[in-house]
């Protein structure tokens, strides 16, 4: 991961040092595409072609992972008793077809109603930030409880300078969601989809773990 982790760090300096070398910033700020304008103003129409495939390319792998990501999330639920039993279907391969099929078909959805226009895709990306930095949250206070509950069970990891570490993490989630959005509109727009979220999930969750029995915490 820390070797995955610098190759990125060192591709995407060399990316904005040609950013900088090579592209006016106010032509950078302006572009709808400013990638493909690097990689026009770089290398011409070799350089837009080029940069052309590599969005496509990152777009489909990105995509692809995420719907992986998301399945093998779906079956692992599924697995505990978090959500209905097919989505742990797999074939012969040991891939939860099921659930990459329900959530490819969600995103098919969201592209043929024209949810995936630029405005709409970086609110639904602001609005998932923030469902997950509560989730980053929610961990950091598990981590708090069973610090205290359970002091002396086996670990693989143990977070160092505990209570600090945590609270700091907190402190700068909660940061970065109050500051999710650089207007007002759109803060609390990504709030209020939030909080429709979270009131979804809550009226699945509470009769599906009551007829499980399962318990809520």
């Amino acid at each position: 991961m820390v070797l995955s982790l610098a190759i990125i760090l060192v591709m995407q300096s060399i990316l904005v040092i040609g950013f900088k070398n090579y592209t006016p910033w106010a032509d950078l700020a302006a572009s709808a595409s400013p990638h493909i304008l690097y990689g026009t103003l770089l290398l011409g129409n070799v350089g837009k072609i080029w940069m052309a495939i590599v969005a496509i390319l990152a777009v489909v792998s990105s995509v692809n992972s995420n719907i992986a990501g998301l399945a093998h999330i779906a079956a692992g639920m599924a697995k505990i008793g978090l959500l209905p039993e097919f989505f742990i279907k797999r074939n012969k391969k040991g891939v939860p077809y099921i659930s990459i099929l329900i959530i490819g078909g969600v995103m098919l959805i969201i592209n043929a109603t024209g949810l995936s226009t630029t405005d709409e895709l970086s609110f639904m990306i602001l609005s998932a930030s923030v469902i997950l930095m509560i989730a980053y949250i929610l961990v950091q206070i598990d981590v708090l409880i069973l610090r205290k509950r359970l002091p002396k069970a086996p670990r693989n990891f143990k977070v160092p300078l505990e209570p600090v570490i945590s609270v700091i993490g907190m402190a700068g989630t909660a940061w970065m969601i109050w500051n999710i959005a650089s207007d007002n509109a759109t803060r609390f727009r990504v709030y209020e989809l939030c909080l429709i979220m979270f009131a979804v999930l809550i009226v699945y969750a509470v009769p599906w773990l009551k007829m499980r029995k399962q318990a809520f915490f």
